[in-house]
């Protein structure tokens, strides 16, 4: 269990670092913490749908 919650957080922060990197080359003015907004937003709707 240890070990699975370690891969995902892995591949939660990969995400993230791909996210972060896409804002910047399309020349998004958000910060981090307004990105971090906008996905889980995003998550909500998506959910909720």
């Amino acid at each position: 269990m240890v070990e699975f919650l370690g891969q995902l957080a892995n591949k939660v922060n990969d995400l993230h670092d791909l996210i972060w990197a896409l804002s910047r080359q399309l020349g998004l003015p958000f910060s981090d913490k307004d990105l971090h907004f906008w996905v889980i937003g995003v998550n909500k709707r998506i959910i909720s749908a």
